[in-house]
Formats: structure tokens, sequence, C-alpha cells
């Protein structure tokens, strides 16, 4: 992906929109400054969702905030919102960018909650997010292997960062994939590696950041309030 200036965790203003990079590439899409902001496919008020330019496997998207923050090492706990956020969207945006292509090549859709489309404060359409089944009645359980046979039908996704300085846009951003990765590529996204942390694993460690590291951190811009 183009690189951009590399830059720091800049205070964010108020707003969904928050503090822009000078000379961040992501910022740039963020705002709808033409070029990659077309290939944009969903949008709301706090994150914005693209598709690789170098996808690592057939369906490849990135989550990225509106807000400027660097990279992962600009996170603080008070971060974990927007993060559980991004992830939110992502497999939203995995699900529905999957049916569509499906729907598109004449292949089944992968067995997914019922679902109810929503509008984001940019005023973009937003994928389709699991809802209430209809008049708000409870549905049964499936039985045990109907229930089996769609998990066995759905997606394998995956979510994770890469850590400095393992990232070729200075701009935090979430990779979501559906699984499997493209063998070329499936190197630079494998858990076990420094250079990769997981969503879930991300979580775990901003969670455990001392006291005093998490309110230095919050100082230079980590109010999740702000993004």
């Amino acid at each position: 992906m183009p690189a951009s200036r590399r830059g720091c965790c800049c205070c964010l203003g108020g707003g969904g929109r928050g503090h822009e990079e000078a000379g961040c590439i992501f910022c740039a899409i963020a705002r709808g400054a033409g070029g990659p902001a077309s290939r944009v496919v969903f949008q709301d008020e706090r994150v914005v969702v693209l598709p690789d330019i170098r996808p690592a496997a057939a369906l490849h998207l990135l989550v990225l905030p509106r807000a400027h923050v660097a990279n992962v090492d600009a996170l603080a706990a008070s971060h974990a919102p927007l993060l559980r956020h991004m992830r939110a969207v992502g497999e939203a945006a995995l699900l529905e960018q999957l049916a569509l292509r499906e729907r598109a090549g004449g292949a089944p859709r992968p067995a997914a909650q019922p679902a109810q489309r929503q509008r984001g404060a940019a005023g973009a359409q937003e994928p389709l997010l699991p809802g209430p089944p209809a008049g708000g009645a409870q549905q049964a359980p499936p039985p045990p292997q109907e229930e089996q046979q769609q998990q066995q039908r759905r997606p394998r996704l995956k979510f994770g960062f890469h850590r400095p300085p393992f990232r070729s846009v200075d701009h935090l951003h979430l990779h979501c994939f559906v699984l499997p990765l493209r063998w070329q590529a499936a190197w630079k996204y494998q858990d076990c590696l420094p250079n990769w942390v997981s969503h879930e694993r991300l979580l775990q460690e901003l969670a455990a950041q001392p006291a005093a590291a998490q309110r230095a951190s919050a100082g230079a811009g980590g109010d999740d309030d702000a993004v």
C-alpha cells in the first residue's frame, strides 16, 4: 500500500472525524479526497472501510478510524471501544461483501443472523448488521444437526494489526480477512510472529497496561470520547 509520512498519535479534536495528519493517505481517504476514497465500501462517523490494494485473501478489507491514530503503539485501554467498533464493522462488511460476490456468482450465501440496514451519520449506507427477528418474537434454537451444518457453512474470519515498524501506512488500520490467506502473503499475518497482533490479543494487552502508562497515553489523545 502507498506509504505516508510517519506521524504520532495527535491530539484528537471533538466530533467523530477528529484530527487529520498532514500527508496521511488514510486521513485523505477518510475525508473523501478522491483516489482510493472512491473504493470505500462502508463508512460511519467513526470509521471507513475499503479493500486492501494488495489483498492477502480473496476478500481482504481495511477498517481505519477517521481520527488519526498512528499505530498500535499509540493505543491505550481507553481506545478499547473504538477497537471493538472497528472489529464489529469489519465483520459486518466482510459478510456483506462476501454475500454480494456470491449472489453475483450464483453461489449460495453463508448462514448469517437476521439482519437489518441502518444509516450512519455520514449518510452512507451501512452493511448488514445483526438485528432482532421481525416483531420481536423469540426464535427457537435450531436442532443440533442443523446448527452444526450452519457452523460448517459460516466463513472463517481473521482480524488483526501490524506492529511498528512492520506497516506501510502510519495510520491505524485493522486487517479483516475471509480465510484462507493466499500463500504468498500469509507469512505477514501469522499470530506467532512479532510483526502481527490479533485483535483479541491487542485488547488483552491494552487491558493489562499499567495505570500510569494508560494515563500518559490518554493525555496524548487516547480518550475514546474524542473519536
